[in-house]
């Protein structure tokens, strides 16, 4: 309504509000076990069941992507493991219930239909693929392994079909979306290498790790074919957007990410006036702040000139982040805005109501920039495949 209205005052005024109330006041004052407690009120706050939750208050009922983010997020503060292994196994038994004995992937009924299957415009950036990146960080935080075999990813053994796979993406056009469905189908190629031990994946992973080394861009160390001098401030965060979905790969497999101090100096300018990553005066959301905190941290040691910048952006992204925490506890995907992840009804929080996807994202996000900044944090990262990797 804002917008229509061409209320931009008005917008500009909510951000830095927010900013100044919530980001500078939470950042000054912050104590880890008043945020833990918080956090874990939310968490409670939306749970319809013994081991079901719902994406956000205002919905009616329970999603599995939920159930996923708070395994994560009790896993992430620290207090999954004081859970018994009883309680542990019931809720790997309860996420194992919507596993597909055919195929191994994971069908939520109740998100059912062409957006969940990668049809429309979110492509693999929510549904069954997208989901399988994250549950696989909940079986290994619990302990408990998926009941079926993943299936799914036996025809990505053959080399001639993997290569075919990889040479349609094209780096000339949606970089984001050419991302989402290589790190989807990656990190679980990972997780079935390390916790089924699938020696198959492994060789997989193999073919993958040397085409993207091949394909990434010596200019910037990210993967696009227009050079950065000829895109706008948005086509260089959608390509710093989409690199992030390939730098964890490298991260987790142990090898050292090429080009480290061009990724910095191409992400550091970025960063807008609220201390979020997205076009000057924008709001940007959760998925956009790590996207490009995360790279940063990781490469911060290839650029020891810029110390000083790293950390001065990382404490403004810390203020912008908090400044996107609500009343309720957790955190909002957009600062005072509403979000409809993947256009599901059911996976959609309202403006100032917090979503378990915002709130476990930027937690993450939190715990690498307190874990760089060294800032007093109980956080327990850890290493697992995809989105989560202690530093």
């Amino acid at each position: 309504m804002l917008d229509r209205l061409h209320c931009i005052e008005r917008q500009e005024y909510d951000l830095a509000d927010a900013i100044a109330r919530r980001g500078v006041r939470g950042y000054a004052e912050f104590d880890f076990s008043v945020f833990k407690k918080e956090i874990l009120e939310y968490v409670e706050s939306v749970r319809c069941g013994e081991f079901a939750y719902k994406y956000s208050a205002s919905r009616k009922q329970p999603v599995l992507y939920a159930s996923i983010y708070a395994v994560m997020l009790e896993g992430l503060l620290g207090v999954l493991d004081k859970r018994s292994p009883e309680e542990l196994r019931h809720w790997a038994d309860y996420l194992n219930s919507f596993q597909n004995p055919d195929d191994g992937l994971y069908y939520d009924p109740a998100l059912a239909g062409d957006a969940y299957e990668h049809l429309g415009i979110w492509n693999e950036g929510w549904g069954k693929h997208h989901l399988m990146g994250h549950i696989i960080i909940a079986f290994a935080r619990l302990g408990h392994r998926p009941k079926y075999p993943l299936r799914y990813l036996e025809k990505y053994y053959d080399r001639d079909y993997l290569m075919e796979w990889m040479d349609s993406f094209d780096f000339s056009g949606d970089v984001w979306t050419a991302s989402n469905y290589f790190m989807n189908l990656f990190t679980v190629l990972e997780y079935s290498r390390d916790y089924l031990d699938d020696p198959c994946a492994g060789v997989a992973i193999d073919t993958m790790l040397k085409w993207l080394k091949d394909k990434q861009n010596p200019e910037t160390g990210m993967w696009h074919a227009t050079p950065m001098s000829e895109l706008d401030h948005l086509g260089k965060l959608k390509v710093v957007r989409a690199a992030y979905h390939y730098f964890p790969l490298f991260e987790y497999e142990g090898v050292e990410i090429p080009y480290a101090d061009k990724i910095v100096e191409n992400i550091l300018p970025l960063q807008n006036g609220w201390g979020g990553w997205a076009v000057e005066h924008g709001n940007s959301g959760a998925c956009e702040d790590i996207d490009a905190v995360e790279p940063l941290i990781r490469c911060a040691s290839a650029s020891p000139d810029k110390a000083d910048e790293i950390r001065s952006a990382l404490i403004r992204s810390i203020i912008w982040q908090l400044a996107c925490r609500n009343a309720d506890g957790g955190f909002s995907f957009y600062l005072r805005a509403q979000q409809e992840y993947g256009g599901h009804p059911l996976t959609t929080s309202l403006r100032d109501e917090s979503s378990m996807f915002a709130t476990w994202f930027r937690t993450l996000c939190l715990a690498y920039e307190m874990e760089y900044l060294k800032m007093p944090n109980g956080f327990c990262l850890g290493k697992y495949p995809g989105y989560e990797i202690s530093l």
